[in-house]
């Protein structure tokens, strides 16, 4: 009944929105019912019985971490190594301090329905779909956090492209920015691929610029990575989120096909709306590769229902294809280098 209100909603609801009253409560429940949905599994629901372990990582690695001890070496409660690079779990100390991981994962929903107040009112109706479905509810239900590091990238990525045209020093600072935000999953280098070849390739960005930018990106990610290399030295050597996210995940040999993915797509694109686009693909493809990885290794029934797969890694795509996909974009506030 819940996606037949749904399917309702994206095919006829958008012709309700010249009702202030209706556009008044729904703008309402996109932050309302998820508020009271993360108040509910604060109250309810026992993290330590969740066999999803995203907030159980960022307890167990702070935890180590502030005892002084190497926090890629601890385990959640289901016996999981910590796979997120450093600077997404500088994002979540505050939420580690007041055990609060149900308002992180609260988080990627005000982002997006604060971000996308787009005039468009059938894009409208998409947005409140993705917003109020099924998968997105179970993020603050499982104390998740997919949507929310997702949607900081997006927002991220959006005013470093909106700012191309004539702002060195905020570019400067923005490439900064997105260095930090690429230090939280490893994934995102593959939508940043997408966006800083299409700038090239567009010629959005003079060849010295392009390198400019990247270098700033790429010395604040690996920054990031500074203080525990110097701090443990040796243990870092053994066990890091490269080694644990191609021991755990997806081997390294297959790597290639990812980039070369979003090189192509990089390549293709021309425009803001594609890079937000393609990337929104290029994780797509990423996550369905790794899904079918781990099929062929495991079979169809142990992959899906022995936790094998991680299917909620779909959702590291959907702000980036909730931007791309919509066609009535505001063009005086995205840069478009078609024309």
């Amino acid at each position: 009944m819940y996606l037949v209100i749904q399917v309702l909603l994206v095919s006829q609801g958008y012709r309700f929105f010249n009702l202030k009253i209706v556009r008044r409560i729904v703008y309402a429940s996109i932050i309302v019912i998820p508020i009271l949905i993360s108040i509910t599994s604060f109250l309810v629901i026992q993290p330590e019985d969740l066999n999803v372990d995203r907030w159980s990582v960022i307890d167990s690695f702070l935890t180590e971490l502030f005892k002084g001890n190497y926090p890629y070496k601890a385990t959640s409660h289901v016996g999981n190594y910590p796979g997120p690079m450093p600077f997404y779990f500088i994002i979540a100390i505050p939420f580690f301090l007041f055990k609060l991981y149900s308002l992180l994962s609260l988080a990627g929903f005000i982002l997006l329905g604060l971000f996308n107040r787009i005039d468009s009112k059938k894009y409208q109706s998409y947005l409140i779909m993705a917003i109020l479905s099924v998968p997105m509810l179970w993020e603050v239900m499982t104390l998740s956090n997919i949507i929310t590091y997702s949607s900081m990238v997006v927002i991220g990525l959006y005013y470093f492209d909106k700012s191309l045209v004539g702002n060195g020093k905020r570019l400067l600072l923005l490439s900064i920015v997105l260095g930090f935000l690429l230090s939280t999953r490893s994934v995102f280098s593959l939508a940043y691929i997408v966006f800083f070849l299409s700038y090239l390739t567009t010629k959005t960005l003079r060849l010295k610029e392009f390198l400019k930018y990247t270098f700033f990106v790429l010395i604040t990610f690996s920054l990031t990575f500074l203080p525990l290399i110097i701090a443990f030295p040796d243990q870092f050597l053994e066990m890091n989120p490269f080694i644990i996210q191609s021991s755990f995940l997806l081997p390294q040999k297959y790597m290639p096909v990812l980039f070369a993915t979003a090189f192509l797509l990089g390549w293709k694109a021309r425009n803001s709306q594609n890079r937000f686009l393609f990337s929104g693909y290029v994780l797509f493809f990423s996550i369905l590769f790794y899904a079918f990885y781990v099929v062929y290794k495991h079979g169809l029934s142990s992959a899906f229902f022995n936790s094998f797969v991680d299917i909620s890694y779909f959702l590291f795509c959907v702000p980036f294809l909730l931007l791309g996909l919509n066609k009535d974009f505001d063009k005086s506030t995205v840069l478009d280098t078609s024309k």
